[in-house]
Formats: C-alpha cells, structure tokens, sequence
C-alpha cells in the first residue's frame, strides 16, 4: 500500500526510547515481528492496531509505560502477557481476539487491581478459571464488556463492585443465571446480551435503565420474556430490540 514502510526484523528492543506510536507508526509493516519491548517508554499512550502493524507479534513488554491510556485489541498471535502490569494511568483495554495467548487473560487478572483509573474493560473470560477480589479496586469502571464466559465472576457480585458502572453487555456467553443486577449496579443506563444462548433469565432492570438489548436468545422462555417486559417502562421497550 501507498505510504507504507515494510521492515524485515524478528525483535525489536526500544525501552526507555522516547517513541510515539502515532501515525508514523501506524504506516509501518513489521511482517516478521514476533517480539516487541517498549518497556519504559513514558511517551506511549496507547498501542495501535497490531494486526495491521506486526500481525506476527507473540510477545509485547509494556513494562512501566506510565502513560498508556488504551490497550490490546485484535492482536491474534500474541502468546505472553506479562502479569505484572501495573499502570495505574491506564484507562481503557479492548481485549478481544487475542486466543492464541498461553495463559488466557488470567495475566491481566492478577493484576487489575493496580488499573485504578481504568473507566473501559473490553475482555474474553475463556479459560479463566479465578477473578482476584481485588476488581473491586475498579471504582472508575464506567463500561464492561465480557465475553466467553460461564459463569458470572463472583468477584463481581458484590456491593461494592464497580460503583460507577453504567453499561454492562454480554456477548457470547453460556452463562445460565445473573444475580440481582439492579442492586449491584444501580447506577446502570445500558444493558446488553448478545447471543447469551443458555441464559433462562433476565433479573429485573436497574431503576435509571435508559437501554434494554437483547438479540439471539435460545433460551429464554415466553414467560420470562413477559416478565422481563412487565418491569421495564414502555419508552424502554418502543426504543429497543427484544429478539
């Protein structure tokens, strides 16, 4: 493509370098990349698209980038997290499509508890066997997305979880049953299930729901879905999809 620049490498070491992985970057193509180290770099904000960049990429070192802000997404051959990611500037992580990582997200996991500015958390729970406690550090939470995931953390259902919380969705899960949403999460405006196949039903709204999603439901029996109709407003249901 016109304006690219196409590199031949295998590793790239640039810690402590002053960086930028702006749209300079973003022009490269480092087809043979399998391991990056940006280590150190305080100019970083964010990672760009990698799978465009070093589709390759298997190991990527973000150690003590204090101003990463947005994280991972689409990176499909990244193999190594490293678990001790303590940035505590970060606020936003996508993190979908990356299956081939040898540990799951449990990494990620072991220390979300130091992302106490994180606002937005994108994330597969596949293969995830334990959620640390220490998710309830998340006070900033404003947005959850969780996919694959078996059943609901029960690190999340607790009182204090997440008190700033006001879109939950669930995309691709087997989950069954949900505890009690409108206690946990009061302050909820936006809810969405995606092709929650399994999922028999749907625990009554929070009480300032302003989005009701629901779209591919195997599951949900007729008279669930009269209840569920029966607790939400008529506003709610003329502006939503019910499937």
């Amino acid at each position: 493509m016109e304006g690219e620049a196409e590199f031949t490498m295998k590793r790239e070491k640039m810690r402590r370098s002053h960086i930028k992985l702006d749209e300079h970057f973003e022009r490269c193509r480092f087809e043979t990349l399998i391991y990056m180290d940006l280590s150190y770099c305080k100019n970083i904000t964010k990672v760009p698209n990698l799978s465009l960049i070093a589709p390759n990429i298997k190991k990527l070192n973000l150690r003590s980038c204090i101003n990463l802000v947005e994280n991972l997404h689409g990176c499909q051959n990244l193999r190594i997290l490293p678990r001790n990611l303590k940035l505590k500037s970060l606020k936003k992580i996508y993190f979908f499509g990356c299956g081939s990582l040898e540990q799951g997200t449990e990494a990620l996991f072991s220390s979300i508890g130091y992302l106490t500015a994180l606002q937005r958390l994108s994330i597969s729970l596949k293969n995830v066997r334990e959620i640390l406690s220490s998710i309830s550090n998340l006070k900033n939470l404003s947005f959850l997305c969780m996919e694959d995931c078996d059943n609901f953390p029960k690190a999340m259902d607790t009182p204090d979880c997440f008190p700033k919380l006001e879109t939950l969705a669930f995309r691709n899960n087997n989950i069954t049953t949900l505890p009690e949403i409108n206690i946990r999460f009061q302050r909820l405006k936006m809810l969405y299930f995606q092709h929650c196949w399994n999922l028999r039903e749907i625990p009554m709204p929070p009480p300032h729901l302003e989005v009701l999603y629901i779209e591919g439901f195997d599951s949900l029996d007729s008279q669930s879905t009269r209840r569920l109709l029966s607790q939400v407003s008529p506003s709610l249901i003329e502006r939503n999809n019910f499937v």
